[in-house]
C-alpha cells in the first residue's frame, strides 16, 4: 500500500469504529423488551398494544377512503392522531404512555367506524 492509501484506509476503518457502536446503541433504543401485551384478534382487524406502541393488522380494508387511527383518554374521547390505514397490512403507530385504546374514524365523514379499549 502506498501512504495515501494507508491513510485513507486508517480514517475509513476510524470513521467505521465510532459509527457502528452507535448505530447499534440506536437500534437497541427502539427495541421493547417488555412482556405487557394487550391484543384483541376481530375478524377485519388485530390489535395489540406492547408498551407504548400500537400494533394493527388489517385484514380486510374498511369501506371508507381515509380511516384515521385516533387514541383513546381514560374518558373515552379520542385524542392525538397516530395515523391512517391505507389497506390491507401492518401497521405500528407510538402512543403516549396513557393509552387506553383506539378509535378508527372516516376523516371525510367523521364518523366512527371501529373503536376499542384495552
Amino acid at each position: 500500500m502506498i501512504s495515501s492509501q494507508r491513510k485513507s484506509h486508517k480514517y475509513i476503518w476510524l470513521v467505521i469504529t465510532i459509527v457502528m457502536p452507535i448505530l447499534l446503541v440506536m437500534t437497541l433504543n427502539d427495541l421493547s423488551f417488555s412482556s405487557e401485551s394487550n391484543s384483541v384478534k376481530m375478524e377485519k382487524l388485530t390489535v395489540s398494544l406492547k408498551g407504548n406502541i400500537v400494533q394493527i393488522e388489517l385484514n380486510q380494508p374498511f369501506q371508507s377512503p381515509s380511516p384515521v387511527v385516533y387514541e383513546l383518554d381514560d374518558k373515552g374521547r379520542s385524542g392525538k392522531i397516530l395515523g391512517q390505514l391505507k389497506g390491507i397490512g401492518k401497521y405500528k403507530f407510538s402512543a403516549s404512555k396513557a393509552v387506553n385504546g383506539i378509535v378508527v374514524m372516516d376523516a371525510i365523514k367523521k364518523e366512527e367506524l371501529f373503536k376499542i379499549e384495552f
